[in-house]
């Protein structure tokens, strides 16, 4: 079989000794905001490699530069997506346009599932040349953490300030420092006792492989998706809690027989099953067995082009081609819409949101406001064109207008105390924070709070999560209500460190709101910070006024 793989290489040797021919491309990196050159065209890349394909496969893995003609590729199509929850904001749309599709979580696979996209769980795999020898180096370092650490990933630093306090610790990867390439990554894994491991989000992250493939033991955070069905506590790797990550690495640094049982039995266990190859087994057994599934023409244009919106949108540098590739695959899909025997209003409302949003940011607002119009009598079922409209009154000054729209948008929601509470702010006219942040506890309340990774690079007048609403109702209220919400929000989508950073900052606002004493310790704690956790809990249970600086030294460990 003739493979092309696109975005993708941990597969290529695998799929070479199976006896496949396989090209691989990989779009150059670049910063430039202009269009893309020809060469990233499927046609082009296929023209180039004098290779005509039997199957296409597309590694996703964060934002790479998109390849143009993927919506009309002629050829069998898969896509094989990593860190798919961080990227699912994008990916939810971007997968209709592939015949297959895997992710590397196995929550990943049953939201897609949910959203009618037949996605298979492909777990992260190594390749069989990066597994070490049994026993190949003298272990010189006690634990050993490498991974990046910035404003957005306070539990790590907090995580890594509680070991570093009470254990020998070797860091590489921090601010400043260099990435480290991945054969010294892992002889420096293969020199430690115990390669720690911290996740963003729940599920078994590359770094794990890689630490069992070096022979160490792996420390890794549980916090489940899947490890555990992939190794087993105590016999191939250690797993973590805030409650036992110290008591555990104290455990293995001192019982060096036990440590290396462990180690040698998570190194056997993917020699046995998590090798590339046993992945690109998977893989094409899968496709031989499964009929492709890619949407039709119109609805793959439609998705795509709200794909792309959304990384606009999350990565500006990219916006300009970005904005430009999501308006051509919008007015091609309307242009399609010919082709459909059913889901026309589905794919026309799709294509009229996309297109209303992008004039709306081009300040084009009666151009948005007619198609955003159309969105919404289109997805009858959607709050969001409704609320952008009635934000778009809301702004000009069309109270009344306002009112109907914000009225309308909440009735799609159901029913419900907090539904009437906003509806009632609506009709009165009480347009402002207070009434922002009754539709962002709407949504919150029906788990609309933010898709994870999706951290828009500018502040969204046109919310459309949970957290977006109260953090314009923040914007406007300097009071401590908005900030409440953000915390209880980001302790839902599961951002600990910056949920106990916003109950923080509540109870320097108000020391005495038993509510955020008690939400702020249980996110402090799960995000690895115990001396915050301390602080809030004797202050929830004591009721008694502590110095706020005491609030943000602990914050600050």
């Amino acid at each position: 079989m003739n493979i092309l793989l696109i975005n993708q290489y941990y597969l290529s040797d695998a799929l070479r000794h199976m006896g496949h021919r396989v090209e691989v491309f990989f779009p150059p990196e670049t910063s430039n905001p202009g269009p893309h050159p020809e060469s990233l065209s499927l046609e082009q890349i296929v023209r180039d490699k004098d290779f005509i394909p039997d199957l296409v496969v597309v590694g996703l893995m964060g934002y790479r530069h998109f390849v143009h003609g993927l919506e009309d590729c002629p050829y069998p199509l898969a896509a094989v997506a990593t860190d798919a929850p961080l990227n699912m904001f994008w990916l939810a749309q971007y997968l209709r346009l592939f015949d297959w599709v895997f992710v590397d979580q196995k929550d990943s696979r049953d939201h897609l599932l949910d959203q009618g996209i037949p996605a298979q769980w492909l777990p992260l795999s190594v390749s069989r040349y990066l597994v070490a020898p049994p026993f190949a180096r003298p272990k010189e370092h006690g634990i050993t953490f490498v991974g990046h650490v910035d404003e957005q990933r306070l539990k790590r630093q907090w995580l890594l300030n509680q070991v570093d306090q009470h254990f020998p610790l070797t860091r590489e990867g921090g601010q400043g420092q260099s990435r480290m390439s991945v054969p010294a990554m892992l002889d420096l894994f293969a020199r430690s006792k115990i390669v720690l491991n911290e996740v963003m989000f729940p599920g078994m992250t590359l770094r794990v492989l890689q630490g069992l493939a070096s022979g160490s033991l792996v420390l890794a955070e549980d916090r489940g998706n899947g490890l555990s069905d992939l190794f087993t506590d105590g016999e191939h790797l250690a797993l973590f809690t805030p409650e036992t990550l110290r008591p555990k690495a104290a455990y293995y640094l001192a019982h060096d027989q036990e440590r290396e049982r462990v180690a040698a039995q998570g190194r056997e266990e993917v020699l046995k099953h998590h090798l590339s190859e046993h992945r690109a087994q998977t893989l094409l057994k899968h496709i031989a067995h499964n009929p492709p599934c890619r949407a039709n023409l119109p609805e793959r244009l439609a998705n795509a082009a709200l794909a792309y919106l959304h990384v606009s949108q999350r990565y500006p540098m990219h916006e300009q081609r970005l904005r430009t590739m999501s308006r051509r695959a919008a007015l091609r899909a309307m242009e399609a819409l010919g082709t459909l025997n059913g889901h026309g209003d589905l794919v026309r409302g799709l294509a009229c949101s996309v297109l209303g949003r992008l004039h709306l940011d081009e300040e084009q607002v009666e151009h948005a406001q007619h198609l955003l119009t159309e969105t919404a009598l289109l997805l009858r079922s959607d709050p969001l064109p409704l609320l952008t409209l009635a934000r778009i009154a809301e702004n000009r000054g069309h109270s009344r207008q306002a009112a109907t729209l914000y009225v309308s948008a909440l009735q799609r929601l159901g029913q419900g105390q907090t539904v009437d509470l906003a509806a009632d702010l609506a009709r009165s006219g009480e347009f402002g924070p207070k009434l922002w942040l009754a539709v962002g506890n709407v949504l919150l309340e029906r788990g609309k709070v933010r898709d994870p990774g999706f951290i828009k690079a500018r502040d969204e007048e046109y919310p459309s999560s949970a957290e977006e609403w109260f953090a314009l109702a923040a914007r406007g209220d300097s009071g401590l209500e908005p900030i409440l919400a953000l915390g209880k929000s980001a302790r839902i989508s599961g951002q600990d460190d910056q949920a106990a950073l916003c109950f923080a900052r509540v109870l320097e606002m108000d020391p005495t709101l038993h509510e955020a004493a008690l939400l702020g310790s249980a996110a402090a704690k799960a995000a690895y910070n115990p001396d915050l956790a301390r602080v809030m809990q004797m202050r929830a249970l004591s009721g008694l006024r502590h110095e706020p600086q005491h609030l943000g030294q602990a914050a600050s460990l």
